[in-house]
């Protein structure tokens, strides 16, 4: 059982610390204590003080700075591949093949990577079939060898095949104009 007491005394015009450590060293009899007495001069003490605050203060200021750094190269790492895939769906929304991705990771970012590539391939063949229809309803409508228009729900012209201009007006483009 160790025993510890702290005081400052004046000795000579110089303050003095005196740091006191008390042992037993005989269980049968408390009363028996061995003690340590270190003085220490106090300007010493506090000089020690403010060397270990000073310290402390610009290791603090490092730690700060390494985490900064740190934070800002895990926001980077992880913004990156998020302003990548945002180009990509513009790109996508665009009609534009013409834009990577990040789709070799296995994070959160790589599946979203992934799901953005698979938008992509479907709205591709979608895209695709579109046209393909589009180019067989042109054919059929373009195969009628009568005057035939097609109107909107609005009355406005979508489609007009070559009979139907010359009843109209030859060089009148009457997409999108109004039938009544």
């Amino acid at each position: 059982d160790i025993q510890s007491t702290e005081s400052i005394i004046r000795v000579d015009k110089n303050e003095l610390m005196f740091k006191t450590h008390s042992i037993q060293y005989d269980e049968l009899r408390p009363n028996k204590l061995i003690s340590f007495i270190h003085a220490i001069p106090l300007q010493q003490v506090l000089k020690n003080v403010s060397d270990t605050r000073d310290y402390s203060f610009f290791a603090t200021l490092i730690m700060v700075a390494i985490a900064s750094v740190l934070a800002l190269i895990f926001s980077l790492i992880l913004t990156m591949p998020l302003k990548q895939i945002m180009h990509a769906t513009r790109k996508v929304a665009e009609g534009s093949s013409d834009y990577t991705l990040p789709v070799g990771r296995s994070d959160e970012i790589g599946q979203l990577a992934n799901s953005v590539e698979k938008m992509a391939s479907d709205l591709k063949k979608q895209k695709q079939s579109l046209l393909e229809k589009n180019q067989s309803i042109k054919s059929i409508l373009g195969s009628i060898t009568s005057a035939f228009i097609v109107l909107d729900y609005n009355w406005h012209f979508i489609y007009v095949n070559s009979n139907a201009e010359k009843m109209f007006d030859d060089n009148a483009d009457l997409i999108g104009e109004v039938f009544w």
